[in-house]
């Protein structure tokens, strides 16, 4: 595996008001070995029935168990447990989830483990973890960015534990992806199942995934942003306006998926005022686009922003703001300089869209500004539906020539190969969606009416609207419950500058301080330091709503289990 690497934060994620909570402070727990528990130690010392302390975050101390027996109650009736770390790169976190899904996986029978990763890189790890191949660390080492911080000390003892576990086992455990962002491997495995069955479709299926791949941008980021121009337009005194309006016209040609439309934004207000159309609601007839604008005080000019996400053409024309009834009509040729923003990373990035001045299709025949996304995006939509297409006609020639669950695999792949271009494509841009899509696939297909425990960042796992947690509960019910990992302090190791990051750069380090005493004070009012904290019902628990009570902001946001670690350190290196 490459050296340690550190690299840039993710963005905080709120954690929610009525949820069940752990709480942990390691400040002893950085090593690799723990000293054996006293008889004492294994008894937990019951606070109240929400309250109890919690031993370690390292795996593979049998006898101090007992503090997780509450945790066992509480997930009793999950099917799925998302478990959430609030940033990447740190090692308890992943040491945690190894102790946690250990002892789950003995008291409740779970037996999936996935993580954030390529799925089809999951599948070459249970390989190892099934007794089928034994080399370890090249397993390790073949994984590349940007899921490195999954891969460290931790992940590694996981696997050789899970291994050990299933030689006694009466139920094996498993090892699982559900990410999708690196089709190259599923697409390598696809052909490499396919030449055994038969060897010329499986060339002309690697000549069609080359053509693909030759477009460039897939397995990193997708421009999530699509094409996004502002102009800057100055306003007069505040005091003067009582009704302020802009407005646009709008067209579209060859729109599939997506949308377009208008936006404003003031100053360094976080809102957005938005007119879009879906891509159904695009035509090549003329359509309005028209705001009527909330104006904060002091605004003394606005960003109207016009964007493109998705495929095919859209034209803007007729552009105007409206100040107190009186219309003034902005120029093309002034909106053609808008600034537009920026790719989020752009060493993993491209560009999509092109931007021009039209002479011709004006609203009056005059000029308008188009905004094209580039017909390699729908070429390799098209390859790759064709691909999926040819494969399942294949597959279902010769179903009874193959395991059922080797059937299953292999479409799954396929689907992998699709997500990554639909997502790169915008024709879905919520990872989200495919993100959950693929843990319910581990638990009704790949490993049928199996109890799943997965480790994703807490920004995916927890119930909020959009997200993968929300659309695992609204598909499961209580059969998903989300656990939430949340440090005070400590280091992490991430990416760097996302402006200049690419793959095969080293992470960076970087230290934080508890960012609410009231967290602190919250941690000293329970009585002690290492606790077990549940609030499924926070009325029932003096303790716990105190506790509560103490905290502002209250760290549990759309988790039913918070675990609270008081210092942290970054991922190790094996």
């Amino acid at each position: 595996m490459k050296n340690s690497r550190w690299g840039p934060c993710s963005a905080h994620v709120l954690l929610a008001w009525f949820a069940t909570i752990l709480l942990v402070s390691c400040s002893s727990l950085f090593r690799d070995q723990e000293k054996p528990a006293t008889a004492d130690e294994t008894k937990p010392k019951l606070v109240d029935e929400f309250v109890v302390p919690l031993a370690t975050t390292e795996p593979g101390q049998e006898a101090t168990s007992a503090d997780l027996a509450a945790l066992t109650r509480w997930l009793a009736k999950a099917q799925i447990v998302g478990l959430g770390e609030s940033r990447h790169g740190v090692h308890e976190f992943h040491r945690l989830a190894h102790r946690l899904f250990a002892h789950l996986a003995r008291a409740n029978e779970f037996s999936v483990f996935a993580l954030e990763i390529n799925q089809a890189h999951g599948r070459r790890l249970d390989d190892y973890v099934q007794g089928q191949r034994d080399d370890v660390d090249s397993l390790l080492t073949e994984f590349w960015w940007p899921t490195e911080h999954f891969y460290d000390r931790a992940l590694r003892d996981l696997l050789i534990w899970m291994r050990e576990y299933n030689e006694t086992a009466d139920h094996p455990v498993h090892v699982a992806g559900f990410d999708f962002k690196q089709p190259s491997f599923a697409m390598s495995s696809i052909v490499e199942h396919l030449r055994s069955l038969d060897a010329s479709l499986a060339a002309k299926v690697e000549s069609l995934y080359s053509s693909v791949l030759k477009l460039g941008g897939f397995g990193v980021f997708p421009n999530v942003y699509g094409f996004t121009g502002t102009k800057t337009i100055p306003l007069p005194s505040r005091a003067g306006i009582e009704n302020l309006r802009a407005g646009a016209q709008i067209r579209a040609r060859g729109i599939s998926h997506g949308s377009a439309g208008l936006a404003v934004q003031f100053g360094n207000d976080w809102r957005w005022q938005t007119h879009s159309l879906k891509a159904n609601e695009l035509s090549t007839n003329w359509t309005p686009l028209d705001l009527e604008l909330e104006v904060p005080d002091n605004a003394g000019e606005f960003r109207l922003v016009v964007f493109h996400r998705g495929n095919g053409t859209v034209w803007f024309d007729e552009f105007f703001v409206e100040v107190n009834g009186e219309r003034s009509v902005i120029p093309e040729a002034d909106i053609a300089t808008v600034e537009v923003r920026p790719l989020l990373m752009p060493t993993l990035q491209v560009m999509d869209y092109q931007l021009q001045v039209e002479e011709v299709g004006g609203l009056d025949g005059g000029r308008a500004l188009r905004v094209d996304c580039v017909r390699a995006v729908d070429e390799a939509l098209e390859v790759l539906r064709e691909v999926d297409g040819l494969l399942r006609d294949h597959l279902a020639l010769h179903e009874s020539e193959l395991p059922s669950s080797e059937l299953v695999w292999l479409r799954q792949l396929s689907r992998l190969v699709l997500q990554s271009a639909e997502w790169r494509t915008l024709v879905e841009n919520s990872r989200d969606v495919f993100l959950a899509e693929n843990v319910t696939w581990l638990q009704k297909s790949g490993f049928p009416d199996s109890r799943v425990f997965f480790i994703a960042h807490s920004g995916h796992s927890e119930r909020a609207p959009g997200k993968m947690g929300q659309l695992l509960a609204d598909d499961h019910g209580q059969r998903y419950s989300p656990v939430t990992m949340r440090a005070l302090s400590g280091q992490y190791a991430y990416y760097g500058d996302v402006r200049i990051h690419k793959p095969g750069d080293d992470l960076k380090l970087f230290t934080f301080e508890a960012e609410d005493s009231s967290l602190e004070r919250g941690l000293q009012s329970l009585g002690g330091e290492d606790m077990l904290f549940h609030l499924a019902a926070t009325g029932e628990s003096d303790r716990a709503r105190d506790w509560f009570a103490s905290v502002e902001p209250p760290p549990g946001s759309g988790a039913d289990v918070v675990i609270l670690i008081r210092e942290v350190h970054p991922i190790l290196t094996p």
